[in-house]
């Protein structure tokens, strides 16, 4: 008995030994292996923000840093800052004595993993014949400089795409909330054929809402 007891202390020991040299081995079949990257150049203050997007954002992220960190620090840092509001007084449709006629509508869009929107996008026409372009229960991913368009394109989702043609209305004014813009009266419309939120600095499209007629 004491014989047996020996030799299974001796294989018991041989397979300890074992186990520590085989671990590299045999251990990824049964412990998880966590990766908690940090975006490089990213303020230390939003890096815990950054570790709470879904893993497929900030791999978008992670590979535009590769191509260009300033810009990816750009967005990262206008996608993790508070949303801009359009306030109230803002927000409303623009007073006229007869009610101002829709042309055309569409909705905002997902453009990527990272670049969205959602809301409508309507262009009316006043009794006395100006246009403007209304956002309603509007709400796109926030960014740097970005601007409103109407794009010939219907659906661009490229910078090619988008330079096929198109004309600017200014500024976004929020990236929440309902707002307006003035269409330029030598504008014509039938030319255009979508509504674009566009990143001037890094040419970026970061949602888009296709027109059709009313």
């Amino acid at each position: 008995m004491n014989n047996r007891l020996h030799i299974l202390l001796i294989l018991f020991g041989f397979g300890v030994i074992a186990a520590t040299f085989t671990f590299p081995l045999w251990s990824p079949y049964f412990i998880d292996r966590v990766v908690d990257e940090a975006f490089p150049g990213l303020d230390p203050a939003l890096q815990p923000a950054f570790a709470r997007l879904p893993a497929e954002q900030q791999a978008v992220y992670l590979q535009m840093a590769n191509q260009d960190r300033a810009a990816a620090i750009a967005l990262v840092t206008a996608d993790l800052s508070a949303d801009s509001e359009i306030p109230e007084e803002e927000q409303d449709m623009p007073e006229a004595n007869d009610t101002p006629i829709p042309l055309s509508t569409g909705d905002f869009t997902r453009v990527d993993a990272v670049h969205s929107g959602t809301g409508t996008a309507t262009i009316y026409q006043m009794p006395d014949g100006s246009r403007f372009l209304r956002f309603e229960n509007f709400r796109s991913t926030n960014g740097p400089d970005l601007r409103v368009y109407l794009a010939v394109h219907e659906e661009p989702r490229s910078r090619s795409e988008f330079q096929q043609g198109f004309v600017e209305l200014g500024p976004l004014k929020g990236n929440v909330g309902n707002q307006n813009y003035d269409i330029p009266p030598d504008v014509d419309l039938s030319m255009f054929n979508s509504v674009v939120i566009y990143c001037q600095p890094f040419h970026v499209i970061f949602t888009t809402a296709t027109l059709f007629q009313t």
